[in-house]
């Protein structure tokens, strides 16, 4: 979801985004994907963490744009707030 809407509210909440690369063997993502409930590590795959550190909200399959910006505005902004987001890769 690499689409301005979305960046505006990661960037408003000061969320901090993952980005998982699956194009090689990655045993990390792959284990991080079952701890999630993705038994098959099927991709497209979203996991949205509350910051009040409830489950994340799941996502898989077709995902909407909708979708992914009501469960950002659902988990609310980052318990840090430092007005900049992050991104990490993990592969």
């Amino acid at each position: 979801m690499n689409r301005w809407e979305t960046k505006r509210l990661i960037n408003k909440n000061d969320v901090i985004a993952i980005k998982a690369d699956k194009t090689q063997p990655a045993p990390d993502v792959d284990a991080l994907l079952l701890e999630l409930g993705n038994a098959g590590r099927a991709i497209p795959f979203v996991a949205i963490y509350p910051a009040d550190g409830g489950p994340p909200k799941t996502m898989d399959g077709l995902i909407t744009l909708e979708q992914v910006l009501e469960a950002l505005e659902q988990a609310g902004p980052s318990a840090s707030q430092t007005g900049e987001a992050r991104q990490t890769a993990l592969k």
